[in-house]
């Protein structure tokens, strides 16, 4: 009992560390027992050994390099096939968009070739009927010329014969309107047999009266229509250029921009007639009657008075 007393007379107590603290000295330990661990290492490391670490780190380091490349190529070869797959897909639109555009062109054109077509058939049809109608005129106003009993040239102002022939032919003038050619064929058929002559004997004047008629846009170029009479007629854009109409009666005419140009118009008679913007270029108006006649704009260039 006198030992155990003085075996605790020799012990020192101390107070309780707290956990900080405790942590605090198992931190210091390892730093003292790392530091110890390297001093001692590196100490007993050969060169050899050395080699051997560094070949495994740079071997570590390549390893991450290869990775690392392989990644990067991985990388860029989705990118060139992701580049590939869009230009693929925008070529095939393209291609696509031709075609759309081909075929758009092809049916434009099939369209425009069969309204071609239509308006070709509509056209010969047209003028089918309008030779028709012309043909029919022609062969009933011979038929009146030839009557036996009572020539169309003979008969009396009044007469059946000439109404038939008046109505005919102002029919045939409204039907064959919009076509100039035959309006002329006409017109140069009436002046060939004598039906508008403006040198008649008679105080009834022509055979055919033509006044308030319109024959607008007729095509009378180079026609020979000496001593004709176109008192009050409407002739407005007439092509009468190259014409010869030497003696003809215009009297109160409604010409306006009617081309004379070239015409031989040798004692013509215009008076009262409406020349507004009328062509006479190089025309020969010897004689001519203008007076009363509106000329407003006319052109009279080269013509010889």
């Amino acid at each position: 009992m006198a030992v155990d007393n003085k075996e605790a007379d020799n012990k020192v107590w101390l107070p309780p560390l707290s956990q900080r603290e405790l942590k605090e000295i198992t931190r210091r330990q390892r730093s003292l027992n790392l530091k110890a661990f390297l001093k001692s290492g590196l100490k007993e490391k050969t060169l050899w050994d050395w080699t051997q670490i560094f070949l495994r780190f740079f071997g570590v380091l390549a390893v991450s390099a290869s990775i690392l490349i392989g990644l990067s190529r991985l990388g860029s070869q989705e990118t060139s096939a992701q580049q590939r797959s869009v230009q693929q897909l925008i070529q095939e639109q393209q291609k696509l968009a031709q075609q759309l555009i081909q075929e758009q062109d092809k049916l434009a054109t099939q369209f425009i070739q069969k309204q071609g077509l239509y308006i070709q058939q509509e056209t010969s049809l047209v003028d089918q009927g309008h030779e028709q109608i012309l043909s029919d005129y022609l062969n009933s106003m011979t038929a009146l010329l030839s009557s036996p009993e009572s020539p169309l040239k003979q008969s009396n102002t009044n007469s059946l014969g000439r109404i038939i022939a008046q109505t005919k032919t102002v029919a045939v003038l409204n039907a064959l309107k919009s076509d100039a050619l035959r309006l002329g064929t006409i017109l140069q058929f009436l002046h060939d047999v004598g039906l508008i002559s403006a040198d008649t004997h008679t105080t009834n004047g022509p055979i055919i009266q033509l006044n308030g008629i319109s024959v607008g846009g007729v095509n009378l170029k180079q026609a020979n229509l000496n001593s004709t009479n176109f008192n009050e007629v409407i002739m407005n854009n007439a092509n009468m250029s190259g014409a010869t109409l030497t003696s003809s009666s215009f009297r109160g005419a409604i010409l306006t921009k009617a081309n004379f140009s070239g015409a031989t118009l040798e004692n013509v008679d215009f008076s009262g007639a409406n020349l507004e913007n009328v062509d006479f270029t190089g025309a020969d108006l010897k004689g001519a009657n203008l007076s009363g006649a509106d000329i407003k704009n006319a052109k009279v260039n080269g013509v010889t008075w």
